[in-house]
């Protein structure tokens, strides 16, 4: 994954002068403050509203306690909670007050969910707005992915190593880290980690038996013989997992035109049309599918990816943002002014880029690279599936980096072949 600074294309120095110098658009659902609450002062009484105690651990989930002695709601600050903010639960999240993480707003769109812009809500696939209860759901659960990823990846830094030994410094203060940085882990593994004289075995019992916990959980286990089946280790090289095609028209569309220009982008120089012969086969061509989704909530998250490969749907996804940033980077103030009301979304810009081939030349001949970087992780993905054995721990002398390596060079290889590099010189 490359990042929207990731690739300074040297072919825009000839176009920098004639650049727009506003700042990038945001567009109106950047959340840009928290909606006030109708009521701060009512207090939420249990006694004249009770919730049922089955419905409870839903909202202890998101943060809130309760106090049947006094009949109050207490948030984990140990702070009263209004009637108001119980209430706001049901209503639909306000993208144009509440802002994501961009990991968060980034599982959002890749699971199917889409921004409408006009009301800055955020859909489900049957156009229902999410609430806030459910958003503080998702958040929560999220939060638990990343602990029980935490500690799948402890137990994988504690494989084959002495049980006598003192467990590395190294993992200890990566975990540590970890904690700090906000990822919850269980108390008792904290502690241990926090011990300069804790030996592997001490470690590594608590924490198997803490995964097992986890595991359960996360994968949505009732019974000892889902966690034996879940426990299976090997995926058999090359096997993807199948998946929908992508089912919006416009998005489709959009997708369609996106690939077949990098195709033939890609295709003019020798690095590409090796890449591309990886995506053929006895049937013929099979390419991944192309979006184009915004990846974070606005165009200035500094942790906006330009494209990405998302091995789950084998799709290849182009940032919204990266577009913006290459039409604003490209185009003069008037021409960004003329047409800035029709970039809002995907629907939009499939008709500006049908209509405005020239336009389409363009955001191909800057991105191409990022593009070509994120198809070689299409095809390590499709050649063997080395990151889910990575995750359990089964290959632990391989560099986890490795393909980053590969498509780093590929692209760079890309680069600087045929008719690109040729560009690049004559900009000197």
């Amino acid at each position: 994954m490359r990042t929207l600074a990731s690739f300074p294309s040297l072919l825009l120095l000839a176009a920098v002068s004639a650049a727009s110098t506003a700042p990038m658009p945001e567009g109106k659902c950047a959340g840009r403050g928290t909606p006030p609450f109708s009521d701060h002062e009512t207090p939420y009484d249990l006694n004249a509203f009770p919730i049922p105690h089955v419905a409870r651990p839903n909202l202890e989930l998101i943060g809130y306690r309760f106090d049947d002695n006094t009949g109050r709601i207490l948030d984990l600050k140990g702070a009263v909670v209004s009637q108001s903010e119980i209430d706001d639960l049901k209503n639909p999240f306000d993208a144009a007050y509440e802002r994501l993480s961009s990991s968060l707003w980034q599982a959002y769109m890749l699971a199917g969910y889409r921004l409408d812009e006009g009301t800055c809500h955020l859909i489900d696939p049957d156009a229902s707005p999410l609430t806030r209860f459910q958003m503080k759901m998702w958040e929560a659960m999220n939060r638990y992915g990343e602990s029980h990823m935490a500690l799948e990846n402890l137990l994988a830094k504690l494989h084959g190593l002495d049980p006598d030994a003192l467990v590395p410094e190294t993992v200890r203060n990566d975990m540590l880290a970890l904690a700090q940085a906000g990822t919850k882990l269980p108390a008792n593994i904290k502690a241990l980690l926090a011990r300069n004289s804790v030996t592997v075995a001490q470690l590594q019992r608590p924490a198997f038996a803490s995964y097992a916990d986890s595991t359960r959980y996360y994968d949505g286990q009732r019974s000892a013989t889902d966690a034996l089946l879940a426990s299976i280790p090997a995926v058999k090289p090359g096997v993807a997992s199948r998946h929908v095609g992508i089912r919006i028209p416009h998005e489709r569309a959009l997708g369609i035109m996106l690939g077949n220009a990098f195709e033939r982008a890609i295709a003019k120089t020798g690095p590409g049309r090796e890449l591309l012969s990886r995506f053929r086969n006895a049937k013929g061509k099979n390419m991944p599918d192309v979006m184009v989704l915004k990846l974070t909530q606005t165009s200035n998250d500094p942790n906006a990816p330009g494209a990405l490969y998302d091995p789950s749907s084998d799709r290849m996804v182009i940032n919204h943002w990266e577009i913006i940033r290459v039409l604003h980077q490209r185009l003069t103030p008037e021409k960004m002014a003329k047409i800035e009301s029709r970039l809002s979304d995907a629907k939009q810009l499939s008709k500006l880029l049908a209509e405005e081939p020239s336009l389409l030349l363009l955001l191909v001949d800057d991105i191409d690279v990022i593009y070509f970087h994120e198809l070689t992780h299409a095809s390590q993905a499709r050649r063997n599936r080395v990151d889910d054995e990575l995750v359990r721990g089964n290959l632990p002398n391989v560099n986890p980096l490795a393909k980053e390596h590969e498509a780093h060079r590929e692209h760079c290889r890309s680069l600087l072949s045929g008719e690109k590099r040729q560009g690049i010189l004559r900009q000197l």
